[in-house]
């Protein structure tokens, strides 16, 4: 890890522990991604070389970025370029997330920053355990639902014309936007790269937990950890994890590390600020996690009725910004801790 950055972050400690709820990483990220392709082209101005071809095709694809007021749009064109060589982007296991993680959530694992590849970060803790950023709530897994669903009824044809491309080429076009989408989706979108919607996880469940049979969706992430606090239910983790031995076993120990039963699930809620996302607290403690739309444990895994779509974006949308505040308040009180960090 560069110190430079970390000194950035230590000088906008005070602006970022006010305005941390609200804090766009996605802009943060995709701008340090333009302005170091952009230097790097012109040292490389031959048209042959490879950083001169990628900034040839990224430039107007970024300036569309900055110039266009459409959430959606900027966070196709993101999704485009977060996985190209040379550039390598995640958001929420960016600096920035990382760091605040640091300061909350890890501040009591010895944590120290390192960099993976591209602008990517990891999070070594004392033992040698390994984290990494994870979005809870994905824009995308439901997005696209809600697209293919419409599609179907076609009802979507409101706000995307018909097409054989796929979703995401559609996404990137900004011709094909005939009107603005839902509010209900366009506030989530504001929220969805926000450190609210961030939370780190040992080194390996990210992947497993976005492609298993809960769909990438956090509440049914929360109730998987909740049935095996509560009791020891492997098989939900099986089912979170796509049956993955060694993915299942590190999340066993993560989990067991906050304790087991009723005073484990506690302090797992309170040390990852999951409150916004539980029922509770009473004088036991928290309670079970909140569904994102009503039925959902029940029924489908994705939503397919309308009110189910509304009901995901409103309520993620207002447990990212409260669980923001609570994560802002520590992050204010810690601030100025001690920083590690290795390049």
């Amino acid at each position: 890890m560069k110190n430079y950055k970390i000194n950035e972050l230590q000088a906008l400690g005070t602006f970022l522990s006010r305005e941390l709820p609200y804090f766009d990483v996605r802009e943060a990220v995709l701008r340090e991604v333009a302005d170091d392709a952009g230097s790097l082209a012109e040292k490389e101005a031959c048209s042959e070389k490879k950083a001169a071809v990628l900034w040839k095709e990224f430039k107007p694809d970024y300036e569309l970025y900055q110039s266009t007021g459409n959430l959606v749009l900027k966070t196709a064109i993101g999704r485009k370029w977060a996985q190209k060589s040379r550039y390598d982007f995640d958001y929420d296991n960016s600096l920035l997330p990382s760091y605040v993680f640091c300061k909350t959530v890890l501040g009591g694992k010895q944590p120290e920053i390192r960099y993976t590849n591209g602008y990517e970060c990891k999070i070594l803790c004392a033992g040698g355990d390994l984290y990494r950023g994870d979005t809870m709530n994905s824009w995308a897994t439901t997005l696209r639902e809600f697209f293919s669903r419409f599609n179907k009824e076609k009802r979507y044809l409101e706000y995307l014309p018909e097409s054989r491309e796929s979703i995401w080429k559609a996404l990137i076009t900004p011709d094909n936007y005939r009107n603005p989408l839902p509010a209900y989706i366009t506030e989530f979108m504001k929220v969805v790269y926000t450190i609210g919607n961030f939370t780190p996880i040992p080194w390996g469940l990210n992947g497993p937990r976005g492609l298993g049979n809960t769909e990438d969706y956090w509440d049914l992430a929360l109730l998987c950890f909740y049935n095996w606090y509560l009791s020891r239910d492997e098989e939900s983790l099986k089912k979170l994890l796509q049956n993955r031995e060694e993915a299942v076993s590190c999340c066993k120990n993560w989990l067991d590390g906050f304790g087991t039963g009723k005073t484990g699930w506690n302090r797992f809620v309170h040390e990852n600020f999951m409150a916004p996302f539980v029922d509770g607290p009473d004088e036991d403690g928290f309670g079970k996690p909140k569904e994102l739309w009503e039925g959902h444990f029940e029924g489908n895994v994705k939503p397919g009725k309308q009110e189910e779509f509304m009901q995901f974006f409103v309520n993620a949308k207002e447990r990212i910004l409260e669980r923001g505040k609570l994560i802002s308040e520590a992050f204010a009180e810690n601030m100025f801790t001690c920083d590690r960090a290795r390049d």
